[in-house]
């Protein structure tokens, strides 16, 4: 019997925010770099942009925790990133608009 792809619970990746980096070393983001190349693979663990980070939180593919466990949503990612990065949100507009073509 073939299971649907749809039927199958899509595990989320695990990602740290420190700093401002955002960096994972599960096999789910293992397997999503190896599939769609987000991220930058980098002494075992991969390595997010802010932007892809945004991205995935969006498509509810990610969970982010800061270095205290504390559970980051997407808002409070969003208010983090601005403040990290100079025109995150128009950086973001252009990286997603590529991405969904």
């Amino acid at each position: 019997m073939i299971k649907n792809k749809s039927s199958q619970k899509e595990r989320k990746i695990k990602a740290i925010y420190s700093g401002e980096t955002v960096s994972s070393d599960t096999k789910e983001a293992v397997d999503l770099y190896s599939k769609s190349r987000f991220g930058e693979s980098k002494d075992g663990r991969i390595l997010y942009s802010l932007v892809e980070v945004m991205y995935l939180l969006e498509k509810d593919k990610m969970n982010i925790t800061d270095g205290k466990k504390n559970k980051i949503n997407l808002n409070g990612f969003k208010v983090r990133a601005r403040k990290d990065e100079p025109n995150f949100m128009i950086r973001y507009a252009v990286f997603k608009n590529l991405r969904e073509r």
